[in-house]
């Protein structure tokens, strides 16, 4: 289990509220997930930083599925959405998938 796995901070260049995601397996951004600010977090994440021995991948829909657009996010890599390949475009993740390699 990630000891402390993708932080997904609300603007680019990692600034910003961050919310803490610290276990394996796919997560839906429902209401009930918001930032360390109290803001909802689907469809409000700019960019990501993975602080975990784990991969994540950010989907734009719920469950990761039927989204031909995914952002792979390797251990230690950080990454700003701006719809570049590999990329979400900014404010579009909704799900992030926390795997064993």
């Amino acid at each position: 289990m990630p000891d402390r796995s993708d932080l997904p901070p609300q603007d680019y260049d990692l600034q910003g509220s961050v919310l803490i995601i610290s276990k394996l397996g796919t997560h839906n951004f429902t209401s009930n997930w918001v930032f360390y600010d109290k803001t909802r977090v689907n469809d409000r994440v700019a960019s990501i930083v993975n602080k975990s021995q784990w991969d994540a991948v950010a989907c734009a829909n719920f469950d990761c599925k039927g989204d031909p657009t995914k952002a792979w996010v390797t251990p230690g890599e950080r990454m700003n959405f701006k719809g570049k390949p590999r990329q979400l475009d900014n404010d579009e993740m909704s799900a992030i998938q926390v795997t064993l390699r």
